[in-house]
C-alpha cells in the first residue's frame, strides 16, 4: 500500500499543477484578468472543496476501488481520443 501511496504522490507532483496553483495569479494576470489574484483564491477555494469531496468518496469506496476505476476510465479517454491526433 505504500508503494501505491508513494507512487500516486509522486505523479502528482509531476505532473505540475502545484506549479500552476503557485504561478496562479502570474498566468491569470498575463490572460489579462482585472483580478488576477482573486480569480487565483477562487480555483484554490474550489481545489479545496473538492479535496473535502474525494476524501469522503475514498473512506466510502476505498482507495484500490478508486485507482481501479480511475485508471479504466483513464484508458478508456485515451484510446477514445487517440484516434483524433
Amino acid at each position: 500500500m505504500a508503494v501505491i501511496a508513494c507512487g500516486l504522490q509522486a505523479l502528482q507532483q509531476l505532473c505540475g499543477f502545484n506549479s500552476l496553483m503557485y504561478f496562479s495569479a502570474s498566468v491569470f494576470a498575463a490572460l489579462g484578468f482585472d483580478h488576477p489574484t482573486a480569480t487565483g483564491m477562487i480555483i484554490a477555494v474550489v481545489n479545496f472543496l473538492f479535496t473535502l469531496v474525494a476524501l469522503r468518496v475514498s473512506s466510502e469506496l476505498g482507495d484500490l476501488d478508486l485507482v481501479s476505476i480511475s485508471c479504466s476510465r483513464h484508458h478508456l479517454n485515451l484510446i477514445s481520443r487517440g484516434p483524433l491526433f
